[in-house]
């Protein structure tokens, strides 16, 4: 190395602020001003390492010599070998670091050292972990500050936070849809992302049976259930097995689902209120098949995930399966939001205004959203499993389970002996090769009518043209003549079963389409298109966005700095974060910060009313605590202060709590400025509505219950 390992040391004390200390015997440590100077005591440098531990410089390489070691100016024959750290001395001679000297920028005619502001925000006492960085990416160039609080500190203690945090969301949310006329048919929390309105009975019902029909065809006979939330799954699987395992954080929906089973259904149904990494009490080699349907995108980061499936890959016996189903797909990420954007922007809306609310519900994405390759990837680490499966949503319902989602099936035990390679054939081709019995037949790249008319729109936006919000909806409404409804292919040919796939090009707005014959088992095809995954798992995978809860206000951090730095030195931005994003070697990744929205701003303009009346302020003061901002008028829409899914189920939550009325949960999405759904509250609507709603319905849904589920008896 340059010099020793170690070049200083500290005595770490109890409750003082921890420094690098002092140089160690027959070194010195010298702090540089940019002529090259001793900087005064208290005044930030550059860290350069002098005295016997010093190398004479790098061998053969003089042009990198002369660039890291230097002349002492205090010493005429004095070698120092310049650290890149940026640093101080103290008024005790103790050394205190503040970052590197890379990290060093020019703003506004003004040179920043970026360490020396991280250094003082460390040392306020709420704040864990803080990186202030230039964005450049805006107009014009701004400080940004990351911080984490101290009760986070970006450890993995966040992971635990954002497991209970959505433990709290889904008990509450449960608790709120307790009283169901079906409740072996309870949809509490599926709302559309965009309306907040309950996803369409006959839309779930489709769906429902979708994930029964791919959880059977796995032939299961013991079966873990990590997640099983109000039980749909579990009331659809538990006929066709011998014994069902159930875990869930949610002790009431736990509660709810026991006092339902009848007394022959309990003695084959075990289930525990625990984590999803837990799994405690179930034995390794269990069970045939483990089930995690629609909860990855709860999990706190793809590490999470990672941890879940090791752990379930042990319980899984040889032969059997794990079935990760309505994994959020990284690849339709931005289509998935598009849509939305698109439905929520209220008429009138210009390009730009489409493109502000898009990257805001980007950035506040609180979700896991996967590619597939994390599937592919993650196979290294599983050693018994052999083989990962991946398969677009079946369906025929047009939603954002089908659209933007896709099912993975990770199968372990020995390889099949049988090997069958698809044959490739143009899709002009396909029916001439269905009829000729071939035993598997692939089509690649077949525009998906699903998504292709949203990947266009979203390629208009990005574009330099000028494009209307009209034009825009329409684009993302289209269907190219030569796109296709994935399930239009189910019915080409009887004995032929079809599985969608994504697209091997890496096309987004295409599938491809594999025809198997019926007595063809899936595991034994061979994806001879499959792409490489030569990278970490984590490297396929958008971590969700976390807020920080009990963190520091932004008024006290820029109050604290001020005290310490100059104003030109105060970060016009802060970012509170529950963690940071880590690089594959556990390092902050600078790159992967979010790039900040300016949600502030229209609570600040002119237009700002402020609430008139006690409800106004209650939904105000809930906004205002859960966005982290000062203010929310009476017409600020709070989708464009940066509210999601997420915040806006915790609002309904507090909400409901603090007014002491049942609110629904569409009507956060409905009336989303604090005047209209203040103004809908105190015209009673929430509370009639609902219960009349559900007096109307109770009889007529009862019965087409029961008559559905007569139909699939029968069909069985």
């Amino acid at each position: 190395t340059e010099t020793t390992i170690w070049s200083t040391s500290s005595r770490i004390r109890a409750g003082e602020a921890i420094t690098i200390g002092r140089p160690i015997a027959n070194t010195v440590i010298r702090i540089l001003d940019d002529a090259g100077q001793l900087a005064p005591i208290g005044v930030a440098g550059e860290l350069y390492i002098g005295g016997d531990g010093v190398a004479a410089g790098y061998l053969g390489r003089q042009d990198l010599t002369a660039e890291r070691f230097v002349a002492d100016p205090v010493a005429a024959s004095g070698l120092l070998y310049r650290t890149g750290d940026l640093a101080r001395y103290k008024a005790s001679g103790e050394i205190e670091f503040l970052g590197r000297a890379d990290f060093q920028v020019k703003l506004n005619g003004y040179r920043i050292e970026l360490g020396e502001i991280e250094a003082a925000l460390g040392r306020h006492e709420q704040v864990g972990q803080a990186v202030v960085m230039a964005r450049e990416d805006d107009s014009p160039a701004r400080l940004v500050a990351y911080v984490t609080s101290v009760q986070s500190g970006g450890s993995s203690d966040v992971g635990a936070e954002q497991v209970s945090r959505w433990e709290n969301l889904w008990d509450g949310a449960y608790r709120q849809a307790a009283s169901v006329s079906e409740p072996r048919f309870n949809t509490a929390g599926w709302t559309d992302s965009a309306t907040g309105a309950q996803i369409p009975r006959e839309q779930m019902l489709e769906w429902l049976d979708e994930v029964e029909r791919s959880i059977v065809a796995l032939k299961p006979k013991r079966v873990l259930e990590i997640g099983f939330g109000t039980g749909m799954v579990l009331y659809r699987v538990l006929p066709h097995v011998e014994h069902y395992t159930g875990v869930d954080l949610s002790s009431h929906a736990l509660n709810t689902i026991e006092q339902e089973l009848t007394p022959e259904e309990r003695q084959r149904v075990a289930l525990f209120q625990q984590p999803a990494h837990a799994l405690e009490g179930i034995a390794d080699r269990s069970c045939d098949t483990v089930v995690i349907n629609s909860v990855a995108q709860y999990f706190p980061d793809a590490a999470y995930l990672a941890k879940v499936l090791r752990r379930a890959s042990e319980i899984v016996a040889d032969g059997g399966s794990i079935f990760v189903g309505d994994v959020r797909s990284l690849e339709q990420f931005e289509a998935f939001h598009m849509d939305v954007a698109l439905q929520q922007s209220p008429e009138g809306s210009s390009k730009s205004d489409v493109a502000s609310r898009l990257e805001r519900r980007i950035a506040q994405d609180g979700e896991l959203v996967l590619a597939e390759s994390f599937f592919h990837a993650l196979l290294r680490e599983l050693p018994r499993a052999s083989r990962v499966e991946v398969r677009l949503k079946p369906g025929r319902a047009r939603n954002e389970m089908s659209a933007f989602r896709y099912d993975v099936v990770i199968r372990f035990g020995a390889k099949p002996a049988q090997k069958v390679s698809p044959i490739v054939v143009q899709r002009r081709d396909l029916l001439a090769a269905l009829n000729r019995g071939e035993s598997a037949i692939l089509v690649k790249d077949v525009l998906n009518a699903r998504v292709a008319g949203l990947h266009a729109a979203r390629a208009a936006l990005a574009g330099s043209g000028t494009v209307a919000l009209a034009q825009l909806r329409a684009l993302a409404g289209s269907s190219p003549e030569d796109a296709v409804e994935p399930m239009e292919l189910a019915g080409l040919h009887p004995y032929y079963i079809v599985d969608i796939l994504p697209a091997r090009s890496g096309d987004a707005a295409r599938f491809d389409a594999v025809f198997r014959n019926r007595a063809i088992d899936p595991s034994v095809l061979v994806d001879a298109g499959a792409p490489q995954h030569d990278k970490a798992p984590a490297q396929y995978a958008r971590n969700p966005r976390v807020e920080a809860s009990g963190t520091v206000s932004v008024d006290d951090l820029r109050a604290h700095l001020r005290g310490m730095l100059p104003e030109y030195m105060v970060p016009s931005t802060f970012v509170m974060l529950g963690a940071f994003p880590l690089t594959p070697n556990g390092k902050i990744d600078r790159k992967a910060l979010p790039r900040p929205v300016q949600v502030a701003a229209p609570a600040v303009s002119a237009d700002y009313v402020a609430p008139t009346n006690s409800v106004e302020e209650t939904i105000s003061d809930v906004w205002k605590s859960l966005l982290g901002i000062e203010r929310v008028g009476l017409r600020d829409n709070i989708f464009d202060l940066g509210a999601n899914s997420l915040l806006t189920v915790q609002a309904n939550q507090r909400l409901s709590s603090l007014l002491d009325r049942k609110i629904a949960l569409v009507s956060m999405f409905r009336y989303p400025t604090v005047e209209a759904l203040a103004a809908h509250l105190s015209e009673g609507q929430d509370s009639g509505e609902a219960a009349a709603k559900r007096t109307q319905d109770r009889d007529a849904r009862k019965k087409d219950a029961a008559e559905r589920r007569r139909e699939l008896r029968a069909s069985r």
